[in-house]
């Protein structure tokens, strides 16, 4: 979005929708857009100009700390309103790095569990597909976050986002977004799953918190961030849990507590 004015991106866009639909009419196509709603924006200046034709997405490129759930909706909202059609959102780079040293220092760990709050986010809020940013790094510049944001190190080795990510797809991909339950503020906790096979994630937005979660169930398991499982006890009704950035997940919570998820932000 940001290489060429949006008119000339819009003429082009649509001499390439003509030629593709030509021959293949059932493709999803879509620009790389900024993800803003101002009428003064490049978005608005794209769709003005015609670009949308033909067109059933959008490919956005968000990086950060953890999501915006509540643009997301805005932004997929403000499409409608401005193609009279729903359109998808695609997201063809995300993620965060693990620069070691500068004012962008960011550790391997905190990488992970950056990457894996947001991915949970865009599956929650119904983005189509997402793919991180690169795999590999070139690791040339210790303050130059471009250099880290791979899921392998230069000498191949993985790093935990890799493991991270890997664990959240297994548990989490081709599962229903549920809603989140309240168990207090600047805790998430994300249900994911269908009837009577639910999982909750859990994390919070900074530091550690002690939470304690009323259960009818007499057995829950907890699986920490890269997978690994044990059985946490259930003592008169309440499992008491140590919650920090690391996203973690808990099976077995009875239902009646999961009824309690709202899709309301």
């Amino acid at each position: 979005w940001d290489k060429m004015p949006a008119e000339d991106l819009a003429t082009l866009s649509n001499w390439i929708v003509e030629v593709i639909l030509e021959e293949r009419p059932d493709a999803i196509i879509g620009p790389n857009l900024k993800g803003i709603t101002s009428k003064y924006e490049y978005d608005a200046e794209y769709i003005r100009s015609g670009g949308m034709k033909g067109m059933k997405m959008v490919a956005l490129h968000p990086y950060g700390k953890s999501e915006n759930r509540a643009h997301l909706r805005e932004y997929k909202k403000w499409l409608k309103e401005e193609t009279g059609q729903d359109i998808d959102i695609y997201v063809t780079e995300f993620g965060s790095h693990s620069t070691p040293k500068g004012p962008a220092k960011c550790s391997e760990q905190m990488q992970a569990q950056r990457v894996v709050r947001q991915a949970l986010s865009l599956y929650a809020e119904d983005v189509r597909a997402f793919a991180p940013h690169v795999m590999g790094q070139r690791e040339e510049n210790e303050t130059y976050h471009e250099d880290w944001f791979g899921f392998f190190r230069l000498n191949h080795e993985p790093k935990p986002v890799l493991l991270a990510y890997a664990n959240c797809a297994r548990l989490i991909d081709g599962l229903e977004y549920q809603g989140d339950l309240w168990l207090g503020p600047e805790v998430g906790a994300m249900v994911f799953g269908k009837k009577e096979s639910e999982i909750v994630a859990l994390f919070t937005k900074e530091g550690k918190k002690e939470i304690s979660i009323q259960t009818r169930s007499e057995k829950v398991t907890l699986l920490d961030m890269v997978g690994n499982e044990k059985t946490m006890e259930v003592v008169n009704g309440t499992v008491n849990l140590t919650v920090n950035e690391d996203v973690c997940y808990l099976k077995g919570l009875d239902s009646q507590l999961i009824a309690t998820a709202s899709t309301e932000l």
